[in-house]
């Protein structure tokens, strides 16, 4: 037989052979060790529990604290260099921080809790730490406005400390009256606290206690309609809250001018408002807000740009987007 006769006979074979074993497999009987039908290893589930597999948590470890967890872990550290240098990437979040030890002294102040010695050392140690702080901040801030504003607070006696938590709930009153206001009367209900707490804090001292309480006191003048009102304790609220970094108190207030602003169609001026916001909202970090300010700047200058192009006399709608509330 020819070599070519042969690897035709044993090609037909092979063939044969593959068709009997399709037919097999089709009549069901194939082994089960038959390498051609045993599942992929790769395509089994793995049978760890997934959640806890380190490979899928997603660490970095050079990830560090941001904001007033930053402020605590370098204060813990001792690293008092980045310390202020992270003051001075967040100043609007300093005077939260030195307040939560303000506070803390206060507190043992009102408890009567800094008489034994061992009392006495913690009040002193809280007593230097937000000195400490509000060093840092004024060197870093080039300012010179934390350092009292610790001193007034950390000189408060027990008939002070007393006098300031009665602030602190005639505020805590008149912001839940606000909030489940639903009539004019409601608001003017909430002014005989907010002017209690106000007064308390002016008594005090109390430069924070002042421009949180004068801030809801405008916003409420604005939703009453008193723009006048409104307007003048806003900027009020500017010249106390801005050496200080009040940003709730800060933002309100620039929000406030900005309606009233657009209320009395001072474009020019709703447009620097915009402006000072904006610059707010990036010192904060707060991109969202900074966008969203932005944008509201953007839509008021082509307002205003279209608006010089019309004739004299001639009036043109504000974009909803620009409007308070829009």
């Amino acid at each position: 037989m020819t070599t070519r006769a042969r690897r035709g006979r044993g090609l037909w074979a092979l063939v044969a052979g593959l068709g009997l074993g399709l037919a097999a497999d089709s009549a069901g009987q194939v082994r089960e060790d038959d390498p051609r039908f045993v599942k992929d290893p790769r395509e089994v589930a793995d049978p760890r529990d997934v959640q806890l597999d380190p490979r899928e948590v997603e660490l970095d470890p050079h990830a560090v604290p941001e904001g007033r967890d930053l402020f605590e872990a370098l204060l813990l550290a001792g690293d008092d260099g980045r310390l202020r240098v992270a003051m001075v990437d967040n100043p609007w979040l300093v005077l939260g921080f030195i307040d939560q030890t303000c506070h803390r002294r206060l507190v043992m102040t009102e408890a009567g809790e800094a008489t034994g010695e061992t009392g006495r050392l913690l009040a002193e140690d809280l007593e230097r730490q937000a000195l400490h702080l509000a060093t840092l901040a004024d060197g870093g801030l080039r300012d010179s406005r934390f350092v009292p504003y610790v001193t007034a607070r950390l000189a408060w006696d027990a008939e002070q400390v007393g006098r300031w938590r009665q602030s602190e709930a005639a505020f805590a009153q008149a912001r839940t009256i606000f909030n489940e206001a639903r009539s004019p009367q409601d608001l003017q209900r909430a002014l005989t606290p907010l002017e209690q707490s106000l007064e308390t804090a002016r008594v005090l001292g109390d430069v924070g206690g002042q421009t949180r309480s004068m801030a809801l006191i405008g916003r409420i003048h604005a939703e009453l309609g008193q723009p006048g009102q409104a307007g003048t304790m806003m900027r009020e609220v500017l010249r106390l809250g801005r050496p200080i970094r009040d940003f709730d108190s800060v933002w309100e207030a620039l929000s406030v001018l900005y309606e009233t602003s657009i209320d009395e169609r001072r474009y020019q001026d709703a447009r620097e408002i915009l402006r000072d916001q904006y610059l707010v909202a990036q010192d904060t970090g707060d991109v969202e807000a900074a966008d969203g300010v932005l944008r509201q700047l953007l839509g008021l200058e082509d307002f205003l740009r279209r608006r010089n192009q019309l004739p004299r006399g001639t009036e043109t709608p504000l974009p909803a987007a620009n409007r308070p509330g829009g």
